[in-house]
């Protein structure tokens, strides 16, 4: 255990419980998926940005006694009761190949771009995978007397905190990720590795950063340097989580600041980012996600639910552009809409659908997609014309398609034939408009 004795009692609980709550939930790095532990104890995906990726093929063995998941870039970890690591997912690197030290007494784990780490009950840190820039090349001093271990999805180094509240780093040093400042070598509480750069929490609640800062991510502020108990660092951004609940961020990209959501910034217990996406666990339970302003449709969701959507919907769409506005809320999706070989209007099912109200899930072993929208329950197969509303039997004009990079698109007909929404081509047919009343 790290020797605290800075720290309040009721601080140092707070630091504890936002470090367990974390490992609850994890989020990925540029493939946005997000793997949550249940009620039951068993990994879930919970997406916002893509339809299809391997990593959705959670193995009957992480389905429960599930204590702690971590994704890497395109595989994932899960740490069961027993202390044992299961991984699944891309493995070209053998980033999958969980060695036979990680199957049993692993109290921790995390993982990075093609590699992974696991943390032993007696302090001994292992790691395996892509081994590029020496991330796997642990050295001696994080091989005894280690408390925690960090690294991000989309990263190349790695962090330990020993128990004497010292940080070693070791994998890629661009920028300086790995130059541990004197100010990080005692009295660490935790750590944080972004893609690019490292932060350390001080007893003193005081946040220690350093790497890269070409978007300002090391650039503390000072609300940041006090009454901090939780950390987490992502691509161009950083987050710290003070006792009070509210989150703080800072750091951008391409010339956008981070902002927190106001509505969802407060009674926050827990928070993890990767890459480009950040989420935050509520007292309530509530597990609140956000990207920046450039993939904003991902923010629809969590709006919608929180009522800043309001019906009647109205989406604007154009042909062969990824701009977008919900209710005059500009919104930059990640595919284009587009006129198929049949001159059918094809058009993102899961953006338009969650705007409209619905609820969207996918299947990915059936490869199917189950949309609640009110009282109807509708089941869609990607390459079939045949649909279910209600149980019962529908045909529609075009077959559901998986478009790069792994979104579902429908036709124009889907929306209005099965959710009742209207479709107006305007402005030479280069502009889509669809509305809807409001449905219970």
């Amino acid at each position: 255990m790290i020797t605290r004795t800075k720290i309040s009692p009721s601080t140092e609980k707070a630091i504890e419980t936002a470090q367990s709550a974390s490992q609850k939930f994890s989020s990925g790095s540029f493939y946005c998926f997000n793997l949550v532990i249940n009620r039951d104890k068993g990994v879930v995906v919970w997406d916002f940005f893509w339809d299809n990726p391997e990593e959705y093929q959670i193995p009957s063995s992480v389905k429960s006694n599930v204590i702690a998941v971590a994704n890497g870039y395109t595989h994932c970890l899960a740490l069961k009761a027993s202390g044992k690591v299961i991984a699944w997912g891309n493995n070209e690197f053998g980033q999958c190949n969980v060695p036979s030290t990680a199957k049993k007494d692993v109290v921790a784990i995390a993982a990075g771009d093609a590699y992974s780490l696991a943390l032993k009950a007696d302090g001994e840190v292992v790691a395996w995978g892509n081994n590029q820039y020496g991330q796997c090349n642990v050295p001696a001093s994080a091989k005894k007397d280690v408390v925690a271990i960090a690294s991000d999805a989309g990263g190349y180094h790695s962090l330990a905190l020993t128990s004497n509240g010292q940080v070693i780093a070791w994998g890629s040093n661009g920028e300086g990720r790995c130059n541990v400042p004197s100010t990080a070598k005692k009295d660490v509480v935790t750590i944080a590795a972004g893609v690019f750069h490292s932060l350390a929490l001080k007893t003193n609640g005081e946040v220690v950063a350093w790497g890269n800062n070409h978007s300002g991510q090391c650039n503390v502020p000072t609300t940041a340097k006090k009454d901090i108990i939780a950390i987490a660092a992502g691509t161009h951004h950083s987050l710290a989580l003070t006792a009070n609940g509210e989150v703080i961020a800072w750091g951008e990209y391409h010339d956008k600041q981070y902002n927190i959501p106001a509505f969802v910034n407060k009674d926050i217990v827990a928070i993890n980012t990767s890459g480009y996406n950040s989420l935050l666990l509520k007292a309530n339970g509530d597990l609140i996600y956000w990207r920046i302003d450039d993939y904003i449709v991902l923010n629809i969701y969590q709006e919608l639910k929180s009522g800043l959507i309001k019906n009647p919907a109205e989406i604007s769409l154009y042909l062969g552009d990824n701009s977008s506005y919900i209710n005059g809320k500009f919104c930059r999706m990640d595919v284009l809409p587009h006129i198929d070989s049949n001159n059918g209007l094809m058009l993102p099912l899961r953006v338009i659908a969650e705007a409209l109200g619905a609820d969207i899930l996918w299947l990915p072993l059936d490869r199917k997609i189950h949309l609640k929208d009110g009282n109807n329950d509708v089941i869609l197969a990607i390459g079939s014309d045949q649909i279910l509303v209600n149980n019962v039997p529908m045909k529609i004009k075009c077959s559901p398609i998986i478009v790069n990079p792994g979104r579902t698109f429908v036709s124009d007909e889907f929306f209005s034939k099965i959710l009742d929404a209207k479709v107006t081509r305007n402005n030479a047919d280069t502009e889509f408009l669809i509305t809807r009343e409001h449905k219970d």
